[in-house]
């Protein structure tokens, strides 16, 4: 088993487009480590950890349009079974987020709403279950500070931490796509 946490961060301002690309990022990569994992469950949880994203376009700065939009992420993460969503932020649209996932079906210590980056520092301190461990991987979408939390969450938890962009993984997800597959090789001599 891996025992680095990963943590994948999309450009920052983080927008819908970048948090959905991420999102898939997110599974295949936490896919990948759970294959090579042999069947080694602990850890190779995803997380999703997201705060108020810009859009683009004319309807922008529609506070209706914004909300569809939050709901929309939280649904795909709940459809994608990333296994804990963690929406950060007091705005409409953040409690948008947190509904979408609730109304696709996550409930309970699936998904959680906090008010700031603070308050997940905190949760991570305090509640256990909420604190990403060895060999789960996590997108970070909710505000500048991705190398900031990774930096947290190594001195706090003694974890060490891989930090990625999600550009950066969908590369490296590719690359490993257009390798041959030895896992064969000599099965038909």
């Amino acid at each position: 088993m891996s025992t680095e946490l990963t943590v994948l961060t999309t450009a920052m301002p983080a927008r819908i487009d970048d948090v959905t690309s991420g999102l898939r990022a997110l599974v295949e990569s936490a896919d990948r480590a759970r294959r090579a994992g042999a069947g080694d469950l602990l850890g190779r949880r995803t997380w999703a950890i997201i705060g108020e994203l810009l859009l683009d376009g004319a309807d922008r700065d529609d506070e209706n349009h914004r909300a569809v939009e939050h709901d929309r992420v939280g649904r795909l993460a709940v459809r994608l079974a990333v296994d804990k969503v963690l929406c950060v932020g007091s705005g409409r649209a953040v409690r948008a987020l947190h509904q979408g996932t609730v109304m696709e079906g996550s409930w309970g210590d699936e998904v959680r709403q906090v008010q700031s980056v603070e308050e997940v520092v905190a949760l991570f301190i305090d509640e256990p279950q909420w604190r990403p461990q060895p060999g789960d991987t996590v997108l970070w979408a909710a505000g500048d500070r991705a190398g900031g939390i990774a930096a947290f969450i190594e001195d706090a938890f003694h974890q060490p931490v891989t930090l990625r962009t999600v550009e950066a993984e969908k590369t490296a997800q590719a690359e490993k796509a257009a390798q041959p597959d030895d896992s064969n090789a000599g099965a038909n001599e």
